[in-house]
């Protein structure tokens, strides 16, 4: 590389690293503006942390209000991935189980919109074209809502996020297949259903030349963290497969049932607000809106269609929401209560790249003011739960 080549290389670098910056601390300053900055009563993974702390597995004394608490041989557990939790440890560690964990959810929700800013650099998105779906992401989808409102629920997506988001970081830079494995298996001890978008790191990691040794290192590190998942849940329950979740949900036809389909299918694709009849008329259906209604600006996933067979990052985008999106829409629930519909999280970096392609490179009409009316629906969805806050239901 000549003085001049690499000089441009440091400048551009240079230039993406204070966009990095600059995203995270607009992204951080909106979301704390934003969170409602009231006690938090369901903070599963704060008791989590404490007990680890204290070189247990099982929750002690749990508060007697506490939902979804399992009570097993003596012991009190939740089903949800262990990750967060250890996140948490160490400010546990610190301020003990009065610890609100909303302001490491805030912050690690700006790390994710700073995280996908480099992505879609790294895709080769034009800079502009970057900065709006950036926005879009951090303001126009349910990311926004998930990452201010630090509960159990919301803080679980905003860790699987930011380990996803990590592992698309590193296929497109290093592509080194261990680390791809490691966060990707860190993701799915924060959310199980993620591991299903494992297709899409597989295509990518090999989009420029096979390597069945970086495929056996990504498959090693995801195996670690499996591993790992069982002897947790063989130490609490004693099997590994069982993780307590079916313990305390069941559904009316099990957790998985294509009898769920029609219902979820009305969710993810039609679902409107509800309609109040006077002022403010409108108002967020907690069971969920449609997706397209919620983020408008994804209408440009479809023309990404057209690049299945000849862009990869199209195709393994398109593989990993097909294969997350199929679990949900045959899972009991629809993840109640909520803005939008808070399981699409787990595929909204995916769909974010997608948009990028969708874009064909140019912002022209309508795409600009898609983006903007996905940032003002949401910015209402936020309003409407922050000042709504106690009559929820």
């Amino acid at each position: 590389m000549t003085s001049s080549a690499a000089d441009r290389f440091m400048s551009q670098r240079t230039v993406q690293l204070w966009g990095t910056l600059i995203w995270f601390l607009a992204a951080f300053a909106v979301y704390w503006l934003a969170s409602h900055h009231l006690p938090i009563k369901d903070k599963h993974y704060v008791y989590m942390a404490d007990a680890f702390l204290h070189g247990s597995l099982s929750v002690q004394n749990p508060p007697p209000d506490l939902i979804e608490v399992i009570s097993f041989h003596g012991g009190h557990y939740f089903g949800y991935g262990i990750i967060p939790a250890i996140l948490l440890m160490p400010f546990v560690a610190i301020w003990g189980i009065a610890f609100d964990p909303a302001l490491v959810g805030i912050a690690i929700g700006a790390i994710n919109v700073a995280l996908m800013y480099g992505i879609l650099r790294r895709l080769g998105t034009d800079k502009t074209i970057s900065m709006w779906l950036t926005a879009l992401f951090a303001f126009g989808t349910v990311h926004f809502h998930a990452a201010i409102w630090g509960t159990t629920w919301f803080f679980m997506q905003i860790a699987a996020v930011f380990f996803l988001l990590l592992a698309i970081r590193e296929v497109l830079s290093r592509n080194r297949g261990l680390v791809i494995g490691l966060l990707l298996g860190a993701a799915v001890l924060s959310r199980n259903a993620v591991l299903v978008s494992a297709p899409f790191f597989l295509i990518m990691m090999n989009r420029n030349n096979r390597s069945w040794s970086r495929t056996a290192w990504f498959a090693a590190g995801v195996l670690v963290f499996l591993a790992f998942n069982g002897w947790y849940n063989f130490a609490r329950f004693g099997s590994a497969f069982e993780n307590g979740y079916g313990k305390v949900f069941t559904g009316a036809h099990g957790l998985f049932s294509w009898r769920y389909l029609k219902h979820n299918l009305y969710t993810y694709v039609l679902a409107p607000p509800d309609w109040l009849g006077s002022f403010p008329y409108l108002k967020p259906n907690l069971h969920g809106m449609s997706l397209l209604l919620t983020t408008p600006a994804f209408f440009f996933v479809l023309p990404s269609v057209r690049q299945i067979t000849r862009n990869t990052p199209a195709m393994a985008a398109w593989l990993a929401v097909a294969c997350v999106g199929a679990l949900y829409l045959v899972y009991f629930w629809d993840g109640f209560a909520q803005f939008g519909v808070r399981y699409t999280l787990d595929y909204t970096p995916f769909l974010i790249i997608l948009t990028a392609i969708g874009f064909a490179g140019t912002l022209r009409f309508p795409r600009i003011p898609l983006v903007v009316l996905s940032i003002l629906i949401n910015i209402w969805g936020i309003g409407w739960w922050r000042f709504s806050y106690h009559h929820l239901v």
